[in-house]
């Protein structure tokens, strides 16, 4: 059972530049498949809902809001 960031970005790009937020996304070593979100900016609720979603269901996903630049940030287009 293979997963990988990559597949997930496009999607995760689309939504946080619908919301105009930068956002950045690691995968730590662990043993628990697990996804860091840290992001710009409040989240509505179903915008968590809908991202968590996206994943497998053994992946734990993990936002974190941030208050300085992230890493990675998404393009502008």
């Amino acid at each position: 059972m293979g997963w990988s960031l990559d597949l997930y970005r496009p999607e995760l790009d689309a939504i946080f530049n619908n919301l105009k937020l930068r956002y950045s996304m690691s995968h730590p070593d662990s043993p628990v498949p697990t996804v860091i979100i840290r992001h710009e900016g409040e989240l509505p609720f179903k915008v968590v809902q809908s991202v968590t979603n996206i994943f497998p269901n053994f992946v734990y996903v993990n936002f974190m809001p941030s208050m300085t630049i992230v890493e990675n940030p998404v393009e502008e287009h």
